[in-house]
């Protein structure tokens, strides 16, 4: 499939937060900088993100040397809805994990500790066609989930941008999907993406990490961006029986808290609007311009996606 030429990149995970200190705290241990803080009335917000009564503050952070980062909402009133069950890991159809390539592992995960962040256990070692891979994850603040990645070297000097420090930039987005192949076509015939890796996993210690418990489990996954060096979408299949874990669709949307999804920079705008349409998207925030901290006037507009995720497609004036 030939990938449209109106994604510029994806910036990040949009996370919803009522502590919005702690995620900041964390994400400058994974090496960003806040780049834009702003509030926003209710009238804005209900615009920009389908709210309503809610103010919101909106905080903007970027990896240094990228135009890559995460956005932090903190909506007032807030909800005590959580997007994610600490519990249920494998539960479908909303955005779960921002991941971060270490070449370290060990050097990462002591710096996360030494701050007060727990590793949780165990971490997951597992071989794929291009070397053996480890991952450990940490549950953060609103239960959003981060995973520091190692591996063989040349493999992430073609799947990250920053590979020369303790952290990378975002790298991908995850997230597991109760139907895999209508979530692919979402991304590539929607935001024309286009499929840049294809991977399996069938292991144990994989399977404890995501908190399955069931022994059935072979994980497929189809990543979607532009490019592997650029920030994509992750779309998981963990493989498991049917009725084993819950679709959690419509939750990952403002202002629950948790992982709601990702920032789009495109241009065209009114024409991909159209697109996500046909490809069964659903249009929760119509196009309006609004600046936007760290970027400036954007004409922005929301999108619930069949993967679970809410992204906010931006259009940089």
């Amino acid at each position: 499939m030939m990938a449209h030429d109106d994604v510029r990149y994806i910036h990040g995970p949009l996370i919803s937060t009522e502590d919005p200190l702690a995620h900041i705290e964390l994400l400058r241990i994974f090496g960003m900088t806040t780049v834009g803080d702003l509030h926003r009335d209710a009238d804005s917000c209900s615009r920009l993100w389908g709210t309503r009564g809610c103010e919101v503050r909106e905080v903007m952070l970027n990896t240094p040397g990228t135009p890559y980062g995460a956005r932090l909402l903190v909506f007032d009133p807030g909800s005590r809805k959580l997007v994610r069950d600490p519990n249920r890991g494998f539960d479908a159809d909303a955005p779960k994990v921002v991941d971060f390539y270490v070449p370290d592992l060990e050097a990462a995960c002591a710096r996360v500790e030494a701050a007060g962040w727990c590793i949780r256990e165990p971490v997951a070692a597992y071989e794929l066609p291009e070397g053996r891979f480890q991952e450990a994850h940490i549950w953060g603040p609103d239960h959003v989930v981060y995973a520091l990645i190692t591996g063989p070297a040349a493999f992430f000097a073609r799947f990250a941008t920053i590979t020369d420090r303790v952290f990378s930039e975002p790298q991908s987005l995850s997230g597991p999907v109760s139907q895999l192949e209508p979530s692919v076509r979402f991304f590539e015939e929607g935001l024309g993406l286009q499929t840049v890796y294809r991977y399996g996993i069938a292991d144990d210690s994989f399977r404890r990490l995501v908190g399955a418990k069931r022994p059935q489990f072979s994980l497929r996954a189809v990543n979607v961006g532009l490019t592997t060096q650029q920030p994509y979408i992750a779309l998981i299949d963990y493989g498991l029986p049917a009725g084993s874990a819950a679709s959690l669709q419509g939750d990952a949307r403002p202002p629950h808290r948790g992982l709601l999804g990702a920032t789009v920079v495109a241009e065209g705008l009114t024409a991909m609007l159209q697109r996500l349409q046909r490809a069964g998207g659903q249009i929760v925030a119509p196009a309006y311009h609004a600046d936007i901290p760290g970027l400036g006037r954007c004409l922005a507009a929301g999108v619930s996606a069949p993967n679970g995720g809410w992204y906010q497609l931006l259009q940089v004036a």
